[in-house]
């Protein structure tokens, strides 16, 4: 079988939930300020399902779940900091990245694609994850959350990347409703992992698909960019 030719082609991967599993990381940021402020921890399972929202998100959350109103700004800003402050001195104590995907990264550059990736995480967390994983080099371009005037689910930040790589088409990888909504807007096809934080509804179509695991998407890809 003769590989395909993705050179005119930029991968977009999103971190948190498609690339990364950082949920457990997440969660020990998460339950250090619970804990600061005499509050039962919460458990993996319940941060899975608001990574993409931010910190302070998060953060609101975990306080709503034990019966404690939302803080001022004030507050917020004070215990947004404390997060920031600890999940950077463990960024990576517990994260991995998910089965398959370094093995699916390296087909997609054996066929010439690019990679980049578009993240909500901001760029003083985003860098540090990936250098510290040891992945940062395989990447074209990062754009993180701060690293534009708009974030996903604004589709500028994935047509910027197609800018800077000079590249006329791009595919979305992700896994949450924010991902999709960034393709939709960027008119780019979207692949949201099933295994991911996010929980999308609603109908497949042939530009918007969903994938189980890492080793069926460059084939998935393929199949899609050939029908295009």
């Amino acid at each position: 079988m003769t590989a395909p030719d993705f050179h005119d082609l930029t991968v977009i991967f999103d971190l948190d939930g498609t690339l990364i599993d950082s949920a457990p990381d997440l969660t020990e940021a998460l339950n250090h300020v619970l804990r600061s402020e005499e509050l039962s921890p919460v458990e993996p399972a319940t941060v899975r399902s608001l990574v993409g929202q931010g910190a302070r998100a998060l953060i609101e959350r975990g306080l709503e779940l034990q019966g404690h109103g939302l803080p001022d700004e004030h507050e917020a800003d004070r215990l947004v900091g404390r997060f920031i402050d600890y999940y950077r001195e463990h960024i990576a104590d517990h994260s991995v990245l998910f089965p398959g995907a370094e093995t699916c990264m390296d087909r997609l550059s054996s066929w010439g694609a690019t990679l980049a990736v578009c993240t909500n995480k901001p760029e003083a967390l985003t860098l540090p994850l990936l250098d510290t994983l040891g992945i940062s080099a395989r990447f074209a371009e990062i754009i993180a959350r701060d690293s534009l005037p708009e974030h996903k689910p604004s589709g500028v930040p994935l047509t910027e990347i197609l800018h800077r790589t000079k590249t006329p088409h791009g595919v979305m990888i992700g896994d949450t409703v924010t991902d999709l909504g960034a393709a939709r807007n960027a008119g780019l096809p979207c692949f949201l992992a099933t295994f991911g934080y996010g929980h999308v509804e609603g109908p497949q179509h042939k530009k918007e698909q969903r994938f189980d695991d890492f080793e069926a998407l460059p084939q998935m890809i393929s199949v899609l960019m050939s029908a295009s």
